[in-house]
């Protein structure tokens, strides 16, 4: 039950009677505030459309697939596919309006501890707009978190209560929609949204979709019509020999009785794929869906059929990408490579060969692991073939309901449009971001970033140039508290795990007391900035940015006055300049004759830097930024202050 709406203020769950808040034990003293069993986190998605038409870097993209000149038989956005023209044609009120929001939907389970942990897992759930062009479509900034479904445990075909909030505002966006006000063209207008569809791998399209897949009937697109079958060995199920049917009706395979299983001849066409309606026909006729595993797979009739428009939809719930290629390679690749206890190919799969299939060579021998339409027509009829060809080639173990998804993957892509908007891959390293960065890092002497050469403090030492001086804009909005200066004590280089390489540089750095006239002082007049060296900040918050440096360098007065003993000058360095110049890629030149040269002999230089891995400390941050790496002496002389600093908490 979901302690919402009109049950806001309830106590007592309904269905099981058990009590929202936890109870507290005789010697516990009662908390402030009643502490829920479960909280549900919604982050309400009106707003953050509504933000989208605030700002002119994206109120005028939003448009872009009603401006946009489209190519004839080319798929490079989901607007020139067949769903999103389908659900045009269909809702046409809709479509008058450019401004109007398509959206997606991806939810996957996500593990917030380490492994060592106790096991938990949440469910985060992150809407999309597909308005946009590809360049700012299903990026980061574009990803909007809606809500987190709490855990330890997966909620499987109860997430639908969850989704409940989600779902009331999708109504809204599209029953009545919501005035929002235009930057780019400076009018108000009724924002109207719509879901085309969900993005999930194999399980999370059943907790969705309502279709259970597991068992026989997993396809979601064959369902009842499925042919596959358990193997009386292996006792998993099979889809062997299930994609001849969507063959040609003359191609040589479907009278193959050799090949496949045997003595069988496929005469079968391939199964028809249902529509909204008539999936929401079926759903609504049951209440409880008896025959299950038999006739039908259904497990609940989902919560996105209470959208108005959700029946028109072409596709509603894609076939993930991402997870079936990966499975498809890693069981191929398992059983080629025959590794240990993932490989296909095994004692049960060579006695199910014998029992179906007439292989007498793999028998178990007993001794002392941008699109084309057309295109995508063409591999529509030939992903069957090349699936019938691993059938002569596998033993049926090896087909499971992975393997046979592929062969919907062609219709999907030609309705639904490119699948690089329909996989979880960009979802799946936003959530590699979240587990933090390596526990090893590298750290440097020397960093070059912004135009500045930085030294560390312990590099600086003994020399007669300083690069160690950092300075830092202030943000905290405090009126006593002016810019933050302090010297660079270390660079660490930070790595988040991921298929990307995702660095960011840290600055870790000793700050002087940045409270004016305390620690920090500015010359009213001229704008001098003094610092005393004898004054450090006192909270701990070390690190800083790489890219938000800017370098400077500390002198101390000429002057014998008293107060100018304790107090540093604080002076700032010009950047080097860059310049922007296109790579111009150099061409191979080979000379007809060979010139009579004299050789010559070039030493290797020699290298000063050293990369020193270390164990990272636990530190909160959640920052990232791309510099690069370079290892060379500052020119800009100057007498160093040779204080020692002592490290402040």
């Amino acid at each position: 039950m979901l302690y919402y709406k009109d049950d806001a203020t309830e106590v007592i769950c309904r269905t099981c009677n058990a009590p929202r808040f936890k109870q507290n034990s005789g010697k516990q003293r009662r908390p402030k505030k009643d502490v829920p069993y479960s909280r549900l986190f919604y982050l309400p998605i009106i707003p953050r459309l509504q933000r989208l038409y605030a700002s002119m870097s994206s109120a005028g993209h939003i448009r872009w697939h009603k401006e946009k000149i489209a190519k004839s038989d080319v798929l490079s956005h989901p607007s020139d596919a067949e769903a999103w023209k389908h659900f045009d044609r269909v809702h046409p009120s809709f479509a008058a309006e450019p401004r109007n929001i398509r959206l997606g939907l991806c939810t996957d389970g996500f593990t917030p501890y380490s492994q060592t942990a106790t096991p938990y897992s949440c469910w985060p759930v992150i809407l999309t707009p597909y308005n946009l062009p590809p360049e700012m479509c299903m990026t980061t900034p574009f990803m909007f978190l809606t809500l987190i479904i709490p855990g330890p445990h997966n909620p499987k075909a109860k997430i639908d209560i969850y989704l409940q909030p989600l779902i009331d505002d999708l109504k809204l966006l599209w029953e009545e929609g919501v005035l929002t006000y235009d930057i780019s063209i400076k009018q108000n207008f009724l924002l109207r949204a719509a879901l085309l569809w969900t993005i999930g791998d194999f399980p999370a399209y059943g907790m969705l979709s309502g279709w259970s897949t597991a068992g026989k009937l997993a396809c979601p697109y064959c369902m009842e019509n499925s042919k596959a079958f358990t193997l009386k060995h292996g006792g998993k199920n099979t889809w062997f020999d299930c994609h001849r049917m969507f063959l040609h009706a003359n191609h040589q395979f479907r009278r193959n009785k050799e090949a496949f299983v045997k003595n069988r001849i496929e005469r079968s066409p391939p199964p028809p794929r249902l529509s909204g309606d008539e999936i929401l026909q079926r759903l609504s006729n049951e209440s409880k869906f008896p025959g299950y595993g038999v006739q039908h797979n259904w497990i609940k009739k989902s919560i996105f059929w209470t959208l108005p428009y959700w029946r028109t939809n072409l596709i509603r719930h894609n076939l993930d990408v991402m997870h079936i290629e990966k499975n498809f390679l890693d069981n191929i690749f398992n059983t080629i490579m025959d590794v240990k206890g993932k490989s296909k190919d095994n004692v049960k799969a060579r006695m199910d060969i014998k029992e179906f299939c007439r292989r007498k060579n793999l028998e178990l021998v007993t001794t002392t692991d941008e699109l084309s339409e057309n295109a995508l027509r063409r591999y529509e009829d030939n992903i069957p073939i090349i699936l019938c060809k691993l059938e002569k080639i596998f033993p049926p173990g090896f087909f499971d309901s992975m393997e046979h998804l592929p062969v919907h993957l062609p219709y999907e892509a030609r309705v639904g449009g490119p699948v690089q908007y329909r996989w979880m891959y960009p979802f799946e390293r936003l959530q590699a971001l979240a587990w933090g960065p390596m526990r090893k890092v590298k750290t440097w002497p020397i960093y070059i970033v912004n135009g500045f050469r930085f030294h560390t403090k312990s590099w600086s030492e003994g020399r007669k140039t300083e690069n160690c001086g950092v300075c830092v804009r202030g943000n905290t909005h405090e009126e006593d508290e002016c810019d933050y200066y302090g010297i660079l004590n270390e660079v660490l280089d930070l790595e988040y795990p991921g298929e990307d390489e995702n660095f960011v540089c840290l600055f870790n750095c000793q700050w002087y007391d940045p409270v004016q006239n305390r620690g920090t002082r500015v010359h009213p007049v001229y704008g001098l900035v003094d610092v005393k060296h004898s004054r450090r900040y006192g909270k701990f918050d070390p690190f800083v940015l790489a890219s938000q440096a800017i370098q400077v360098y500390f002198s101390k007065y000429p002057s014998g006055r008293r107060d100018k003993q304790d107090w540093l000058a604080v002076i700032k360095t010009k950047a080097r300049g860059i310049i922007d110049q296109q790579y111009i890629v150099a061409t191979a030149h080979q000379e007809d004759e060979m010139s009579s040269y004299m050789p010559v002999e070039i030493e290797d230089m020699p290298t000063t830097t050293s990369i020193i891995e270390m164990e990272l400390e636990d530190v909160n941050s959640s920052t990232s930024s791309e510099e690069e790496e370079n290892q060379d002496e500052s020119e800009d002389t100057l007498e160093s202050d040779e204080n020692s600093f002592d490290d402040s908490d």
